[in-house]
């Protein structure tokens, strides 16, 4: 009897795969580590999957589901685009904090597609609450800035780059309230 499958679903070497993003990182294995856990060959991994950025998109888009699912129910019952908003901050820094390693994975300049259509499906109930708020000329503006301090502002809680002291939730807290604040008063700014 042969110790390897010779069929495997997408569903198994996907979970097996975040288990390894979690634990090693996504620089940490390869596909032969991928096959020795699902105790299938390379081959059989590469009917599925041609080569590890393949596989590391699936994964991605998987990600990107669960993100979105997390941030849909953050704000569940709340009418208040700004209050929305501030749940969805929160929800999207704790999926970073709970699960680093495949936070980092869908940012990942390699993994990026063309069409950034599963990223779309994240960002824009977020870009709607925003044009709800800052008005249609703003959102698209206010919503890459509010991306990019989330984006950063993960980064360096998960890498522990916070040095000073002083609290990192009250931080957090601020620089939220900061940006919703701003986002109605920004929209009738004008600049020489």
């Amino acid at each position: 009897m042969s110790r390897f499958v010779t069929e495997i679903s997408d569903a198994e070497i996907l979970l097996v795969t975040r288990r390894l993003i979690r634990s090693l990182g996504v620089d940490g294995f390869d596909l032969h580590d991928v096959a020795i856990k699902v105790r299938a060959s390379e081959a059989v991994i590469g009917q599925h999957y041609v080569d590890k950025n393949s596989l590391l998109r699936a994964v991605k888009d998987g990600v990107l589901e669960d993100l979105r699912f997390a941030l849909q129910n953050s704000a569940i019952g709340i009418e208040e685009p700004a209050q929305k908003i501030y749940l969805i901050c929160k929800a999207y820094r704790n999926f970073a904090n709970k699960q680093p390693e495949l936070f980092r994975l869908m940012h990942r300049p390699e993994l990026k597609t063309e069409e950034f259509a599963e990223e779309k499906e994240v960002c824009d109930p977020v870009v709607q609450l925003i044009k709800q708020i800052a008005g249609d000329d703003h959102a698209v503006s206010a919503s890459r800035f509010l991306a990019s301090f989330m984006y950063g502002f993960c980064i360096m809680e998960i890498d522990g780059s916070f040095r000073l002291n002083g609290s990192v939730d009250e931080a957090f807290e601020y620089s939220v309230r900061s940006y919703m604040s701003g986002l109605e008063g920004a929209k009738n700014l004008t600049f020489l």
